[in-house]
């Protein structure tokens, strides 16, 4: 037993003096390999560097390694060391020469996309400006030309197109003409068009360029904010996606690129993707309301409505008066079959109502089916106030109905009359009307409705065991049995006298 425990005892002492150990002669194998590479020992220095890396993983390491092939004149394999060491920890210094190793190989070996990245990275984790610089140079080298008459036409229409821009257009195209190659006089010429809100002129010149440069991030932002004004949506989300990979864009225009992608896709009927933008543009700016209300729509559209309603609550701490909000919230209760949507609804209308605004005709829905809700819960002066605030275009006859039938309840019988008699009746609902007429002592009116209905077995039955339309009723009854006497009609004595021609002379 012991013996167990002096065992146990040993192995937390020696575990740590192993593990400082290893450190140490890891430590060893990274100062030798720094040793040997100043040297020049290329060898010695990546085997142990290798060493390093299986006992640490450093990031250092790799950059060496790195190095020492990039040195051989195997950019391949430097390549994927360099990828490898800022993908971890580094000291600083390394990893800066690392990015710029990165991007220099990449731009000798002609891979432009990847070289815009890696500067666009640079510049946006690490803060390195003359990354930016560096891209910038790239695109402007891309689109120039050695051609010197060209380049003297493009520079003419440049020195004068401020003040004459006709004139202008006319060097920029001279210059294309020189060398078809030449993609700056084109840039400008398509930036003329889209100035002038030509879009399709001026489309047709930023292709050109997108064609040769598809990784000129700026100019695919530009494209896409002209493809989404003319509600292309398809080829605005892949401009914008182009923007997002390569365009060196601060906070502010990323969050905008990413809103209008997301719609975008929410147009295309894209979701996922657009959930995934929206969720990106919340991290950047979480007090804006549009990418949650636009998120909500994406979840109530896939039923997922316990989703929906935790994105809109965090929306309504941000804004809770907003109607957009109290309306989505309203829908998302009113989906889950939870009485809370006509709380939401109605406030709704409540912001309407305060700030005598037109109401949305999307909202109307929504008021509808909440003045009926009130309706069955017998808050007739909520369904009153309700259907007034919804245009008589848009009433249909069900609302009409309870609202007529409000108005009754609430003792406003002669308006309560004026719409009822606009609709088609049940027994119950003539009845009413009948009742109506009866409070207000237009017995004619009450009389008239018995009469014509007298028939009707189901309606009378219901009138009968009314007290105050059974008196009525009775005299009706009375009226239409009581016989009609009718008077005899007084002869017409002159058909027995004689005519004139006749002889009346006695024989």
């Amino acid at each position: 037993m012991k013996q167990g425990i002096f065992w146990c005892i040993a192995c937390y002492v020696i575990a740590p003096v192993i593990m400082c150990a290893s450190l140490a002669v890891a430590a060893n194998y990274y100062e030798a390999g720094c040793r040997y590479y100043v040297h020049k020992n290329w060898e010695k220095a990546k085997e142990n560097f290798l060493k390093d890396i299986e006992s640490t993983d450093r990031g250092d390491s790799y950059y060496f390694i790195g190095e020492i092939e990039k040195n051989r004149g195997n950019l391949d394999t430097a390549l994927d060391f360099f990828e490898k060491a800022i993908a971890r920890k580094m000291t600083p210094k390394y990893r800066n020469l690392a990015y710029w190793n990165l991007i220099v190989i990449y731009e000798s070996k002609s891979d432009f996309p990847k070289t815009i990245k890696t500067c666009k990275y640079f510049y946006e984790v690490l803060g390195e400006s003359s990354a930016k610089t560096k891209a910038e140079n790239l695109i402007n080298k891309l689109m120039w030309t050695e051609n010197e008459d060209a380049r003297k036409e493009y520079e003419e229409g440049l020195n004068i197109k401020a003040k004459d821009y006709t004139t202008a257009l006319q060097h920029f195209r001279q210059a294309i003409m020189l060398d078809g190659a030449f993609l700056s006089p084109v840039f400008e010429i398509g930036m003329y068009y889209y100035t002038q809100n030509q879009y399709p002129e001026a489309l047709s010149y930023f292709n050109q360029i997108l064609y040769r440069i598809p990784f000129y991030g700026e100019l695919q932002m530009l494209v896409g904010d002209i493809h989404f004004q003319e509600k292309r949506y398809s080829e605005a989300a892949s401009a914008f996606e182009a923007a997002l990979e390569y365009a060196f864009i601060d906070k502010d225009i990323k969050y905008s690129i990413l809103l209008k992608t997301a719609t975008a896709y929410y147009n295309i009927g894209q979701y996922t993707k657009s959930e995934n933008l929206l969720e990106q543009a919340i991290s950047i700016k979480k007090g804006n309301l549009a990418p949650y209300l636009l998120l909500s729509a994406i979840q109530m559209q896939k039923n997922d409505y316990d989703n929906a309603l935790h994105t809109l609550q965090a929306a309504y701490k941000i804004d809770s008066n907003n109607p957009e909000i109290l309306y989505q919230l309203g829908l998302v209760y009113y989906n889950k079959h939870d009485d809370t949507a006509y709380q939401y609804f109605e406030k709704v209308y409540m912001q309407y109502r305060q700030k005598q605004k037109e109401i949305p005709s999307k909202y109307i829905k929504a008021f509808i089916v909440t003045a009926q809700y009130y309706y069955t819960t017998k808050q007739y002066s909520k369904v009153v106030e309700l259907t007034t605030m919804v245009p008589e275009s848009l009433r249909d006859d069900s609302l009409l109905l309870h609202y007529a039938r409000s108005l009754y309840m609430l003792a406003q019988y002669n308006e309560a009359i004026v719409h009822f008699s606009r609709l088609s009746l049940s027994d119950d609902d003539l009845l009413i009307l009948c009742r109506c007429y009866a409070f207000v002592n237009d017995i004619t009116k009450a009389k008239e409705i018995l009469y014509n209905n007298y028939y009707n077995t189901n309606f009378i039955n219901k009138v009968k065991e009314d007290k105050m339309l059974k008196p009525i009723f009775k005299e009706v009854q009375k009226q239409r049995e009581t016989p009609v006497t009718v008077q005899p009609q007084p002869l017409d004595q002159s058909k027995d006298l004689p005519t004139t021609h006749e002889n009346t002379n006695p024989q």
